[in-house]
């Protein structure tokens, strides 16, 4: 039974184990992504709102 509970702990830490190094880049392009998004949006809502007050 003790060596099943070091099997499936061993399983479940193998499983859940992430790279840090790939996990960053990801949240940065996912982060860059986002950025430009509301840049973009930005400069639109800037110009229908200037239209809008003319």
């Amino acid at each position: 039974m003790e060596d099943d509970k070091v099997n499936f702990t061993d399983l479940m830490s193998q499983n859940e184990d992430i790279d840090v190094a790939e996990v960053i880049m990801k949240m940065k392009s996912q982060e860059m992504v986002y950025n430009a998004a509301l840049m973009s949006s930005t400069k639109i809502i800037q110009t229908t709102l200037l239209d809008f007050i003319r």
